[in-house]
């Protein structure tokens, strides 16, 4: 019994420090950590999961989907994982099977935020426009109405739309909210320009 304590404490130490690696950016580090965690034990759908998600990150997406399935199939429910699927499918241009798997993980945690907008973007990417302004609306809507990504997500869905009047409106809301986020301040500029140019 306090074998089994022990292989389970190493387990837990070797997955936390994968996290810490992989945080830090060193994804050979955190690799060599999830791995030694899974010959402990080889079912354990948060080190997969991980592994996973540090494999698509380092563009091993194909690599990162097996494990990804395989903590699915252990941990049915697992938000985690259907994202970090997603993820990986996105990664390769596989759209249908991206949105589906992220379609997935918010069954599993609606109240996310993040991977609400995520969707919205992944609509953006396929053209399917209408449904990513809705996506973008039900955040502003439902989470929180001065969600900055949100609100440049349905101003970039209008603009794909073809109503640029309504998408530059927006945009000026936006900047009223943005202030001094450098990151979403940029991205308004770039969005503004493309806008004008269109119109030119």
């Amino acid at each position: 019994n306090s074998a089994l304590n022990f292989a389970s404490d190493r387990c837990s130490i070797l997955k936390n420090l994968g996290m810490i690696y992989m945080d830090r950016k060193e994804y050979v580090k955190a690799e060599e950590h999830f791995n030694m965690a899974l010959t402990i034990d080889e079912d354990d759908s948060f080190t997969l999961s991980n592994l996973g998600k540090l494999l698509t990150i380092t563009n091993r997406s194909e690599e990162a989907i097996k494990h990804l399935k395989k903590a699915i199939e252990i941990t049915p429910d697992y938000a985690f994982a259907y994202y970090n699927l997603a993820k990986a499918y996105q990664n390769l241009h596989d759209f249908p099977n991206a949105i589906y798997n992220l379609m997935f993980s918010l069954n599993y945690e609606p109240d996310d935020v993040y991977s609400v907008n995520v969707l919205g973007r992944m609509f953006l990417e396929v053209g399917l426009n209408d449904r990513a302004l809705r996506t973008f609306e039900q955040v502003l809507e439902e989470f929180d109405k001065e969600d900055k990504f949100a609100i440049l997500g349905k101003a970039e869905a209008l603009n794909a739309m073809g109503n640029s009047k309504k998408a530059l409106e927006v945009l000026e809301e936006l900047k009223k909210i943005a202030k001094d986020d450098k990151v979403v301040t940029e991205k308004i500029k770039v969005l503004t320009a493309k806008i004008d140019n269109k119109g030119n």
